[in-house]
């Protein structure tokens, strides 16, 4: 096994051990809708950057099926957006922000360890700036969507609201 297949092996795995640790039971339907939204968002995005040769993948899981790498654009990034959804703090305008940008933060560094360790990503003319505007953009969005989508169910809010 190559260092690129541990890896994607080690990003489920925390997946499922960050699933398990911080997602109540009570805010499942609000972690799936969050983690479609920003699947949905992600998958456009980074299938637009990939066709245009400005991002690429040459490690893939599907490499006939798609252009895109699985674990990280189908799933490790839109649960680590769920997860964002669903813990943020309620009413904290201020901290959501904050919170937000610390986290997009982490995801752009964890990519940017992919693009620098790995053969999983590799910037043709993208950087990492980029790549925090776009995350934030989305994760941003997928909130938005969260609280649209729930708005007139209240035993199903993020966080109890």
């Amino acid at each position: 096994m190559t260092i690129d297949r541990l890896v994607l092996v080690l990003l489920w795995l925390l997946s499922a051990m960050l699933a398990f640790l911080f997602i109540p039971r009570r805010h499942i339907r609000v972690a799936v809708i969050s983690f479609l939204a920003c699947q949905a968002l992600l998958w456009v995005s980074s299938l637009s950057l990939s066709q245009y040769k400005i991002l690429e993948f040459p490690v893939r899981e599907f490499p006939k099926a798609t252009h895109l790498l699985v674990t990280t654009q189908y799933f490790f990034y839109p649960f680590l957006c769920c997860l964002y959804v669903v813990n943020e703090p309620v009413h904290r305008r201020t901290i959501n922000w904050i919170l937000l940008l610390s986290l997009t933060g982490a995801v752009v560094l964890i990519d940017v360890l992919l693009v620098s360790f790995t053969h999983l990503v590799h910037y043709e003319r993208y950087t990492w700036y980029w790549n925090w505007i776009v995350f934030t953009g989305q994760f941003a969005a997928a909130r938005a969507y969260c609280y649209w989508f729930f708005r007139y169910s209240e035993s199903a809010r993020p966080n109890g609201e």
